[in-house]
This record gives structure tokens, sequence and C-alpha cells, in this order.
């Protein structure tokens, strides 16, 4: 599998697929799979019914992640 390194958030997509946010987050698949099955994770399901996230939802839960 190829991956992508982003310099910045601008390169990021507006939706991306699950692994294309287990890289931004450093997270495997399956934690962030389960997550989102959960409901922890901004993840849903798009048209073939793969996982998806969207830009600003990752960001949201980026901010929430971290400590205060």
């Amino acid at each position: 599998m190829r991956t992508r390194t982003f310099t910045n958030w601008n390169q990021v997509p507006i939706v991306m697929d699950l692994q294309t946010a287990c890289i931004i987050l450093n997270k495997s698949y399956d934690r962030l799979q389960k997550d989102a099955k959960q409901g922890k994770f901004p993840a849903f399901k798009n048209g073939a019914r793969k996982w998806a996230v969207n830009k600003d939802d990752l960001l949201g839960y980026i901010e929430r992640q971290k400590v205060s």
C-alpha cells in the first residue's frame, strides 16, 4: 500500500478513507474502525460500504483529544 504524506492541512481531502485518517492520527485501522462502530470516532459508511471521514469532523475529533 502506498502512503501519502501531508505537509499541511490544506492538502488533506475533504472526505478521506479511514486509512488516511489512521495515517494522520497514527492509529491502527482496527482501533479507528472499532471506535467508529461504537460512535467514538466520527466516521461513516459511504456508498461503497467503506468507512470514510469528513475533514472537519476529524479536526473536531483532534481538538477534543487535546489534554487541557
